[in-house]
């Protein structure tokens, strides 16, 4: 006979930390300490980290992302695994996009255990653009977070002199980190353009035009 037993975490949006419940399910009568999940968001790359008082053993087991609506999972890359602390990454976006998933942990060679608790995926954000005027060749730093851990695109938009649209031409990026970018401006006309920057996640535009200023 299961029982289940409801905790509190939290999820940031929009700037603010809002309480999310997350489930407990025992079995067998088994009484487990309510580990943490932290973060409670991210995207590919992130790091979660469970930790409970020692109730996950000392042999790795699974641990996924899964859908509460539709029951699909998504594996996580198991870092490390020990009693008292589980390690693993997110190494793939899951099918389902922004949505909320359920944390959950399987222990090899035991009876059915599985504690579930929520992460959610996230877009990444752009905070500041360092400098926002440059010239061709000029490194320019984006710092932000959920930026992902393997390098995306940055570019810089300009419209379609011939129909409506946008063009891109894409920059060099010198170095990419969850939350730091740095680019080399590209040899493009004097003029505003729009900072875009994608991942495998989202795309994003910063919300201030970048300049290339004229010739001195």
């Amino acid at each position: 006979m299961k029982k289940e037993a409801q905790m509190g975490t939290q999820q940031k949006r929009a700037g603010r930390w809002l309480a999310v419940p997350a489930v407990l399910v025992l079995a067998g009568g088994m009484a487990l300490a309510r580990p943490d999940v932290l973060p409670v968001g991210g995207t590919v790359g992130t790091r979660i980290s469970l930790i409970s008082s020692g109730d996950f053993g000392n042999v790795k087991g699974k641990v996924n992302l899964v859908d509460a609506t539709t029951g699909a999972t998504t594996a996580l890359k198991v870092v490390s695994w020990t009693s008292s602390e589980i390690l693993a990454d997110v190494s793939k976006p899951p099918a389902q996009g922004f949505i909320e998933y359920r944390v959950s942990y399987t222990v090899k060679g035991a009876h059915y255990v599985r504690m579930e608790s929520t992460f959610t995926f996230a877009g990444l954000e752009l905070d500041s653009v360092t400098p926002e005027t440059a010239n061709p060749s000029d490194t320019v730093t984006i710092q932000g977070s959920n930026f992902g851990a393997k390098a995306g695109k940055v570019s810089l938009g300009y419209p379609n002199p011939k129909k409506p649209g946008m063009l891109y031409r894409s920059c060099k990026v010198v170095n990419w980190t969850m939350t730091e970018i740095t680019f080399l401006v590209p040899v493009l006309p004097p003029g505003e353009y729009t900072l875009h920057v994608d991942n495998k996640i989202s795309s994003a535009d910063w919300s201030n035009p970048f300049t290339i200023p004229p010739p001195i």
